[in-house]
């Protein structure tokens, strides 16, 4: 067995904004490392230390160390600036060369570089070591840059198009500090070679399949993606829109929030429920009880939405792209539509999704979500933690 105390680690995580895939890994890699969890910020509006949601008690149990940079202030400018103060000067970013490797998760700029400076003219032992655990590159810089651009106002797009060039700079010379990279899926992988030029290891990353049961094959499909154009909300209200006999429950949040009551609202949806961002324990109860999930992100990088869902013996309606195309097995642990999806695309796979199809689906879903388990994510992990401390040769 590993001792996971064999080496003195700090996570750092970018934003506790909200939760997040991310952030479920984050206080798994904490919780089995003992590690000190370092934040820019967090967001105190949401999350209290005295809060009674199940994220709060887990990002401020007593049992772990937090450190956070600084406190946002309301005003975006200065917003922006006391993150860049934090980023580049604050002395607490010293605190992390007392440690043997620091994982970092999500996307900060300059913080690594200043870091390393620090480590290179005071370490001689070349601690702490940098790994990257990476959901993904910034997307509205990489991937989705066309489509970012496409939808500025036109006379804003010089100083758009030459800010994402310069911050996309600065990521690449901050993600090549890293002695060690970890990816969620082939799809970040590619992405990361593809930006950074920068090779990488896949570790999906890991849901704990014994947290969701399947309870009964209720009525009702569920989408708890996160509210943004991303997910493709619209898409998904339109297809219920014309299914007036089939049930949806949305429970998450996001950007996207006013506009869904808006929308929900104004077209009078009886068949659509939204019950806002839930707490975990209702969350559970919603995965066990559902008929099926859906998850149709825009070329999503991983996703723990369909495995939580498939590891209670519930299918997901997917998307055929990304991260999704690793993890749901079409006609076995779901159903893929097309990428690019029209309305109908959703519609016809919503319909032709019977009651004995989806159940007997139940057995594969849960098989495949034991592929992501902690005890095969930490396993990988651990091999190469081993090799890049100990001063072995890790990626190249």
């Amino acid at each position: 067995m590993q001792d996971t105390n064999k080496y003195k680690i700090a996570v750092f995580h970018a934003f506790f904004y909200e939760k997040g895939g991310g952030e479920k890994l984050v206080f798994n890699l904490r919780n089995y490392y003992n590690a000190h969890l370092y934040a820019v910020t967090v967001n105190f509006k949401k999350y209290k230390p005295d809060g009674g949601d199940s994220f709060s008690k887990e990002l401020f149990n007593p049992k772990y160390e937090l450190t956070y940079l600084c406190k946002d202030s309301e005003n975006r400018v200065i917003k922006f600036i006391k993150r860049l103060f934090v980023f580049t000067l604050s002395n607490k970013i010293e605190e992390l060369l007392n440690y043997d490797a620091v994982i970092f998760s999500g996307n900060v700029m300059f913080l690594q570089r200043r870091l390393k400076k620090l480590r290179d003219k005071s370490s001689k032992t070349g601690k702490p070591k940098f790994i990257m655990y990476c959901h993904t590159p910034p997307r509205k810089l990489t991937d989705l840059f066309k489509s970012f651009i496409a939808n500025t106002p036109f006379l804003l797009r010089p100083f758009f198009k030459y800010g994402s060039k310069y911050v996309l700079h600065h990521y690449r010379k901050d993600v090549r500090t890293m002695e060690l990279i970890f990816t969620n899926s082939y799809t970040t992988q590619k992405r990361i070679t593809e930006f950074t030029g920068l090779n990488s290891i896949v570790v999906y990353s890991l849901i704990d399949v014994n947290k969701y049961k399947f309870i009964e094959q209720g009525d009702f499909y569920l989408s708890y993606a996160r509210l943004e154009d991303t997910k493709r909300i619209p898409l998904i209200i339109d297809a219920f829109e014309k299914m007036p006999d089939k049930k949806l429950i949305i429970c998450s949040s996001g950007p996207m929030r006013g506009w869904l009551e808006a929308e929900l609202k104004k077209r009078n949806l009886q068949n659509v429920v939204y019950e806002g961002l839930v707490s975990d324990e209702r969350l559970i109860e919603l995965i066990g009880k559902c008929f099926a999930g859906i998850y149709i992100p825009i070329n999503e990088d991983l996703g723990l939405t369909q495995l939580e869902i498939m590891s209670a013996g519930k299918p997901v309606i997917g998307v055929n792209e990304g991260g999704l195309m690793e993890t749901i097995i079409d006609g076995k642990t779901g159903v893929m539509i097309k990428a690019d999806p029209a309305v109908e695309d959703l519609i016809d796979a919503i319909k032709n999704l019977s009651k004995e199809k989806a159940l007997s689906m139940k057995e594969s879903c849960i098989a495949q979500a034991s592929n992501f388990t902690p005890e095969i994510f930490f396993e990988k992990v651990n091999k190469e933690l081993d090799k890049i401390i100990m001063g072995r040769k890790g990626i190249e």
